[in-house]
């Protein structure tokens, strides 16, 4: 879908910004409709935008629904169509508007950081667990309670905050991060303090708070207690803190202080690691690879962005930003491969290569009843047009389903969308679905054993009876009329 915008935006624009997010947006959820047209009303400081899809006409709405961010009113969405009150399509056009709100919510993010600080803190990623995590700072930063930041090693703790200051009544405050890893112990208290008034009328960041010796713990507490107060509505920073650690567990294991944990934990809120939105990491690395290649030649070839794709990332964004650093620096070729990654990285290339391979391992072994799970949204460590092939799969195994249509739903040409089937799960697109058909076809027989062998063909998606039968034997050992008596001996 090509979004277009009706007045010229800052360099921050939302058009590719916007067009993955709508798509994002938009998938399956409409589908039923005829049309789909609409135009997003986005109001910013200095004018009235307008976003609408290539097809969309400049027609009179015929309903409008408000686009909000922390119940106020960002913008509307003017609906084309033609929707009923209190129908289906209207509780997915709501939820389409909240989910705007989020979007325009991390643009208004990048602009203003962008503005303070030189560099675009906004959140990436359109996974399930970011939305989650945008929703908790919708929430969060409509107040000034303090907040700890339950952080993963390496994850994106500072643009998390800066996302929570930015959306709070503190924006035009300063923004002060004090990094408890870092500081001499014996200056902590004025360093504290010093941090404790740079931040008035701003946000204050005591990031991996954990980390502090109990003596400087009691310090913090100190000052807390004798300088910071909860009302809503005073000069004070808001407070922030983050941690690698558990606090709550360190409270009861005696190497953390209650009383500041009591302070500090008013809110809290968890970051989430790579391995759990894994469908956001080909969106990561090609953020972090045009921030930092050497030229506009470099690139990385389809195998190394898939490796690269499929790894866990124990140390989160950090670690891939480093990795993805010494490829483009080391790298004495402009196509970047995966021999190229194995001979700069050897060991990490190893550690890469033998996650994949177990990875791959447990969905060979396991994709048919992750299908008929429904859990195939689940598996984000498969490549990303995989995926989309095998949701399409997944909720349209009973229609006909050729490689062909499965690669326009992947985005992908139908051998390339052949090789990652078989590289990735061992099986051709093919008998992946055959043997999702046969196990429908025994559930519904589980279920309705006088069903007729004719009927359940045509229902699990079969055409030609004598076929149906001959792949039902190849996967049960069996005929489906033989499979049937075993289920009407037992029903009355």
């Amino acid at each position: 879908m090509e979004i277009r915008s009706q007045v010229k935006r800052s360099p921050f624009d939302t058009a590719l910004f916007f067009k993955r997010s709508i798509e994002q947006l938009l998938d399956n959820k409409f589908n039923h409709l005829t049309r789909c047209d609409f135009v997003v009303e986005y109001h910013t400081s200095h004018a009235v935008s307008h976003f609408w899809p290539k097809s969309a006409q400049f027609e009179k709405p015929i309903s409008n629904i408000p686009i909000n961010y922390q119940r106020k009113p960002l913008g509307t969405l003017h609906l084309l169509v033609e929707v009923r009150q209190g129908s289906a399509e209207e509780l997915a056009f709501k939820q389409f508007a909240s989910q705007l709100g989020l979007m325009f919510a991390r643009l208004k993010v990048a602009q203003l950081s962008h503005e303070k600080f030189g560099q675009n803190f906004a959140l990436q990623g359109y996974s399930a667990e970011i939305n989650k995590l945008e929703r908790l700072i919708e929430k969060c930063a409509n107040t000034l309670f303090p907040l700890v930041l339950n952080t993963p090693t390496g994850s994106e703790t500072l643009a998390t905050a800066i996302s929570i200051h930015m959306l709070s009544d503190k924006r035009t405050g300063p923004f002060i991060e004090l990094d408890c890893t870092s500081i001499d112990t014996n200056n902590f208290e004025n360093k504290l303090k010093q941090a404790f008034e740079q931040a008035q009328n701003g946000s204050l960041l005591i990031a991996n708070v954990s980390h502090l010796p109990m003596s400087q713990q009691t310090q913090l507490n100190t000052l807390l207690t004798s300088q910071y107060s909860l009302s809503q509505n005073t000069s004070q920073p808001r407070l922030l803190s983050s941690s690698e650690h558990n606090l709550y567990a360190r409270v009861n294991q005696g190497l953390f202080s209650r009383g500041l944990f009591e302070k500090l934990s008013f809110l809290e809120l968890p970051i989430p690691s790579i391995k759990d939105r894994k469908t956001d990491l080909p969106l990561l690395i090609n953020i972090l690879f045009e921030r930092h290649k050497i030229n506009h030649k470099q690139k990385l070839t389809k195998e190394c962005f898939d490796l690269l794709s499929q790894y866990d990332w124990p140390g989160n964004i950090m670690q891939l930003e480093q990795t993805l650093v010494k490829l483009i620096t080391l790298s004495h070729q402009d196509d970047i491969c995966s021999e190229i990654l194995k001979q700069t990285l050897p060991e990490f290339s190893q550690q890469l290569e033998s996650c994949v391979e177990q990875t791959a391992g447990e969905h060979r072994k396991s994709i048919v009843k992750i299908l008929l799970k429904k859990q195939v949204s689940e598996q984000r460590s498969l490549h990303p047009s995989l995926l989309k092939a095998l949701i399409h799969m997944q909720n349209n195994w009973h229609q006909e389903i050729t490689l062909t249509g499965l690669a326009n739903q992947a985005f992908v040409s139908p051998s390339h969308l052949s090789y990652l089937f078989k590289n990735s799960l061992n099986k051709s697109f093919k008998q992946i679905l055959a043997e999702l058909r046969i196990e429908h076809a025994k559930a519904m027989i589980e279920e309705n054993p006088n069903i007729r062998i004719t009927d359940l063909c045509l229902e699990v998606g079969f055409g030609d009876l004598s076929h149906f039968e001959k792949i039902f034997r190849r996967f049960t050992g069996m005929s489906p009329r033989e499979f049937k008596k075993q289920y009407k001996s037992y029903r009355i």
